[in-house]
């Protein structure tokens, strides 16, 4: 096999910083991005309370939510996606609430989800338009540990539910991962009527069809680099500012002190477009640019995706890529990239 093609997405097309020029705030960090159909970005403030919405050029033309407990309001903004077209659905971990807005910012509904015995709350969610929302939840007790020092495992249960949080498939019980630094965390990504759920445990993904059977995998690239010093660095420092609070040299000496993994995983995040293909980045803190490995459901590769940056990708759409990017002074910015596909 040789060579994948390579589609270049080299233009920006909205940059939106932690700040505007004027400095004002308009997030902090950021719990989840996605970009609606008329090019309108809208960003899950994890420590801000709110869901905003900016137009192409990166104004802030809509806000929703403040903290509090009340209809309309957060305890926390942790993940944001779009699960139906142009609509937007934010989990809240405190208060377990599921809220829906509409394209202009507008509450839909807002419902908690059902909790129970053998249901903890989720800890890993993701959907698109035509897709399922699919639900990682938390697990009640890690299942393996390792003499080496690195964490144990934990694994949790994989449902599938409906816009109001309540069940509709079960698909058994999936790895959640390790909570060390570059360790073997889960990714979930969905396109119209598939899952892709890899546990980063090898370079395979599995796929499950919209009924949450496990129909096959595929394979997203090789076992991960060696982890080097450099790299260690910048992925200790990607871990501390998403924790968004003063830390001191005496905390980062001490993760930067905890034992190493010798290997990267072999891949940092997943998503998937509006056709099916899932999309793998290549690429982890520290590195220079973004490699993103397509793959169809049936396992077949597409191309790679280069961007220019490092970005921590969030979406892939039919001409864009959604995500992540720290500048040379640290500040957070969501950008998306026009992304050209060759024949």
């Amino acid at each position: 096999m040789g060579a994948p093609r390579v589609w270049r997405a080299d233009s920006i097309v909205t940059d939106i910083p932690g700040a505007s020029a004027a400095g004002d705030l308009n997030f902090t960090i950021p719990a989840g991005a996605t970009r609606l159909s008329d090019g309108t970005v809208v960003i899950g403030d994890l420590h801000g309370g709110a869901v905003r919405y900016f137009d192409e050029a990166g104004r802030q033309v809509a806000s929703f939510g403040r903290f509090g407990e009340g209809p309309g309001e957060f305890g926390q903004v942790n993940w944001l996606g779009q699960c139906a077209a142009d609509t937007v659905l934010v989990w809240d971990t405190q208060l377990s609430r599921l809220t829906v807005l509409d394209r202009r910012g507008w509450m839909v509904h807002q419902d908690r989800i059902p909790m129970g015995e053998h249901r903890m709350p989720p800890l890993l969610l993701a959907c698109a338009p035509g897709g399922p929302l699919a639900a990682l939840r938390l697990p009640s007790e890690p299942v393996s540990g390792t003499s080496d020092g690195r964490s144990p495992m934990y694994r949790g249960r994989l449902d599938f539910l409906d816009d109001r949080g309540r069940v509709t498939q079960e698909a058994g019980d999936a790895s959640v991962g390790e909570t060390q630094v570059l360790g073997r965390l889960t990714k979930m990504a969905v396109a119209p009527g598939v899952l892709y759920v890899g546990t980063a445990e090898s370079a395979a993904v599995d796929v499950y069809d919209s009924t949450g059977l496990r129909v096959g995998s595929v394979g997203v690239g090789s076992v991960g680099r060696e982890v080097t010093q450099p790299l260690w660095e910048h992925a200790v420092d990607e871990r501390l500012w998403q924790l968004a609070q003063p830390v001191d040299r005496a905390t980062r000496d001490w993760m930067l002190g905890l034992p190493r993994p010798k290997y990267l995983p072999p891949y940092s995040a997943l998503a998937a477009d509006p056709e099916g293909i899932l999309w793998a980045s290549l690429s982890f803190s520290g590195d220079t640019t973004t490699v993103l490995r397509g793959v169809r459901p049936a396992g077949s590769e597409v191309a790679d995706i280069l961007l220019p940056k490092y970005v921590s990708v969030l979406e892939v759409g039919v001409d864009y890529v959604l995500g992540i990017h720290a500048d040379e002074t640290g500040e957070l910015h969501v950008v998306v990239f026009r992304l050209g596909r060759s024949p």
